[in-house]
């Protein structure tokens, strides 16, 4: 094992923004596939672009903002399924 250096562990990587990038559901088909910047921050101006990949809808700073919220509240009400089972 000479020369050989030990497994690290990496950090997990920092966000550029103070919210959490969420995939938000296309105003215009449903699906929850965003294509975005690397550098992307939901509060930065010029906004985005933020496009949906299944339809190519490009969506406006409020559509992606009420997407967003909406996100947040649905991860907020879900229910793992081992607890689910067991009601």
């Amino acid at each position: 094992m000479t020369g050989e250096r030990p497994l690290t562990r990496l950090a997990p990587m920092k966000s550029q923004t103070a919210k959490p990038i969420v995939p938000v559901g296309c105003p215009r088909c449903g699906q929850r596939q965003n294509r975005t910047p690397g550098n992307f921050d939901p509060d930065r101006e010029p906004f985005g672009p933020v496009q949906c990949m299944a339809c190519g809808h490009t969506f406006t700073r409020d559509e992606y903002h009420r997407g967003w919220d909406e996100s947040l509240r649905l991860q907020s009400h879900a229910v793992s399924p081992r607890l689910r089972r067991n009601r």
